[in-house]
């Protein structure tokens, strides 16, 4: 697999996918492991193989929906704030046939572009 996204938080099943993942792949965690089950793990082994690999692998926290809403929240306060200023940090806009783009180049002075979809909704890189 070139991708892996990992979210049962069971830490067995978590170490066992490793060995599906291909060279150049990425392993992304977001389950939490809960209670304290000891496991065995050959630590070397694992950096050899994610180094030897390029393999690449990251822990994110999957949030809530209210985690969202508050971002959103706190977004439209910002505004109220400083009005202008939450619309500046989208810096460009591309169509989605110009995605290589929008992921690949950046100016030194961009700090959000968005990939325009049809219909109106817009993918952040």
């Amino acid at each position: 697999m070139e991708l892996i996204l990992e979210a049962t938080g069971v830490a067995a099943l978590e170490l066992n996918l490793l060995d599906a993942l291909d060279r150049n792949g990425i392993y992304v965690l977001t389950g939490i492991p809960g209670g304290d089950r000891p496991l065995q793990l050959q630590g070397a082994e694992l950096i050899r193989r994610l180094v030897l690999g390029n393999q690449l692998m990251v822990g994110s926290v999957n949030a809530a929906r209210d985690h969202f809403q508050m971002a959103v929240d706190d977004l439209l306060h910002a505004r109220s704030l400083w009005p202008g200023h939450v619309e500046k940090l989208i810096t460009a806009r591309r169509p989605c046939a110009d995605f290589k783009a929008a992921l690949a180049d950046h100016q030194p002075d961009e700090i959000k572009v968005t990939i325009e979809w049809a219909g109106g909704k817009r993918v952040s890189s």
